[in-house]
């Protein structure tokens, strides 16, 4: 899991200290007795988890000095077996690799990429796009919270990357591409993920987890 927050220093280190200690619990009893995280009832029992969890930092914000807009970025990979759920609110990425092919695994909740997906931004543009920032889909967001779930089959040999936009805004795909593929454990492909965003000017928070799949089920 990563999360990134949002609404100023302190109340976004708070948002982002929520989300990675309260969505385990609440995903521990929704997901209790299911054996397979590819059927309907774990999708639903998921994304309602990220319902509880945007009700409770909008609860813990409501009315409280310094945490008005307080809100963080939710990015949560589940892993059984060769079955994968990936989950996200926000624009903390996850890519794969696989056979040697890169893959973003998940879209933007911006509204840059709003944008783009009703054709008045390219691609190309919301890269630099002031409204790049901008979330529309955020733990800690009014109402009720809509992630992304995607089911993932899993291979012998993926690596799965997840980080927020410290390092996605920074290092280019080509890059990604060659430091996930490189001879070299996730722990030191972290380091070298790391180095390279602060190389790149390292303008915001930088969080790289590598998930290397040796076998599977």
């Amino acid at each position: 899991m990563v999360s990134d927050g949002m609404g100023g220093q302190n109340a976004g280190g708070l948002a982002s200290r929520m989300v990675v200690e309260e969505l385990p619990h609440i995903l521990e009893r929704q997901l209790a007795g299911l054996s397979s995280l590819h059927s309907e009832e774990a999708v639903a029992h998921v994304s309602q988890s990220f319902v509880e969890l945007n009700a409770e930092v909008v609860r813990q914000s409501a009315g409280q000095p310094g945490r008005h807009g307080m809100g963080a970025t939710v990015l949560l990979l589940l892993l059984r077996g060769n079955e994968a759920l990936l989950a996200h609110l926000g624009d903390s990425r996850a890519y794969r690799l696989q056979s040697g092919k890169l893959e973003c695994l998940t879209e933007d909740h911006s509204l840059a990429q709003l944008l783009v997906a009703m054709g008045d931004l390219s691609p190309v543009e919301a890269q630099h796009h002031p409204s790049r920032s901008q979330l529309m889909r955020f733990a800690g967001m009014p109402g009720d919270a809509q992630p992304a779930v995607r089911k993932l089959k899993l291979e012998a040999g993926d690596r799965l990357l997840l980080c927020t936009d410290g390092l996605s805004n920074m290092v280019r795909e080509e890059t990604l591409l060659l430091l996930l593929g490189a001879e070299a454990g996730p722990d030191e492909i972290c380091r070298k993920l790391v180095d390279a965003a602060n190389a790149a000017g390292g303008r915001d928070n930088i969080t790289a987890v590598v998930i290397e799949i040796e076998a599977v089920a």
